[in-house]
């Protein structure tokens, strides 16, 4: 009896959890919206990085394209961990299908570690990987062709 009133009581737990999480999304949709973020100043946001268009909107799109984010104003420096709760593997297939969209193929691992450690955080360090992605395609074009691992 004492493992079904712990197996409730992580239940309820779990769903306050979940409500108060859907809440929270729930009000920074209404600020953002209220604030004027959309697309067009997510993009623009990487401009001044010569980063092109396609690249932030691809991130963008494919994001809003998740049911629970449908018509989510992101802004650049969305942490995974706190907006989208994504884990690390997850954010490594999302990294995969972006290149995918963007008809980028996945480069050879000794290429990759020419970009480092930096670790991908944010949806500026997502888009900001995917443009040295295009750079380092072979080419140096940014055209698919490139090595796939």
């Amino acid at each position: 009896m004492a493992l079904l009133y712990a197996f409730v009581g992580f239940v309820i737990l779990n769903a306050t959890w979940m409500g108060i999480d859907s809440f929270r999304l729930r009000r920074l949709r209404i600020s953002r919206q209220a604030s004027g973020y959309n697309k067009e100043r997510f993009v623009a946001a990487f401009r001044e990085l010569g980063i092109p268009d396609n690249i932030p909107e691809t991130v963008y799109q494919y994001y809003g394209s998740q049911r629970a984010f449908r018509d989510f104003p992101f802004a650049p420096d969305d942490k995974y961990s706190e907006v989208l709760h994504d884990a690390p593997d997850d954010i490594d297939e999302d990294a995969l299908a972006l290149l995918d969209r963007l008809g980028f193929l996945l480069l050879a691992e000794r290429v990759r570690r020419e970009y480092g450690d930096k670790p991908i955080n944010t949806l500026r360090d997502m888009v900001v990987w995917l443009d040295w992605m295009r750079q380092h395609q072979p080419g140096g074009t940014g055209e698919p062709g490139g090595l796939r691992s």
